[in-house]
């Protein structure tokens, strides 16, 4: 018989420190919880969506402060994460998200939160994959939707057209 679930005491203070989830019930993990510092937290937390054995999606807590600072996520299952989450303040929330949407290599997309508020105020796109940035949006007050669009519509590194909102 399968277990669905299984933990590990690693080092004897009664406390869960590894854990692994079987969710289709195959014999292998699907998901697995690691604490490193044994402060009964999640310091590592990788998840199989797909079922393939390969890790598709990864939560970590670099600095151990309780709260996760790099996400990872491999949206097209090739074995290499093309979505990148990054707390870069130790406020707990995403301060930067990229994505290589085309998995060539490249970023095509990020979003920022420049002030630290929980919301991104500066996007950028690469949209014909060259490398370089061709659409930039800003978000300038509360309002979540952007306020400012620049974008370098033929592609020759100026921009064209700004649109404000």
């Amino acid at each position: 018989m399968v277990d669905y679930y299984n933990e590990l005491d690693r080092n004897g203070d009664g406390t869960v420190d590894y854990a692994t989830w079987d969710v289709n019930l195959d014999g292998n993990p699907d998901q697995i919880g690691i604490d490193n510092d044994f402060d009964g937290q999640w310091d590592q937390f990788l998840r199989d969506r797909n079922y393939d054995g390969a890790w598709d999606e990864t939560w970590q807590d670099l600095n151990q402060d309780g709260k996760y600072d790099l996400y990872s996520r491999d949206d097209n299952y090739d074995g290499s994460p093309n979505v990148y989450g990054y707390d870069l303040n130790g406020d707990g929330r995403w301060d930067l998200f990229k994505s290589d949407v085309n998995n060539d290599g490249r970023f095509e997309t990020a979003h920022r939160d420049l002030n630290g508020d929980g919301r991104f105020e500066l996007g950028e796109q690469d949209r014909n994959g060259d490398g370089k940035v061709d659409r930039y949006s800003y978000q300038l007050d509360d309002d979540p939707a952007w306020d400012l669009v620049r974008e370098d519509n033929n592609f020759d590194g100026e921009f064209e057209t700004t649109h404000r909102f």
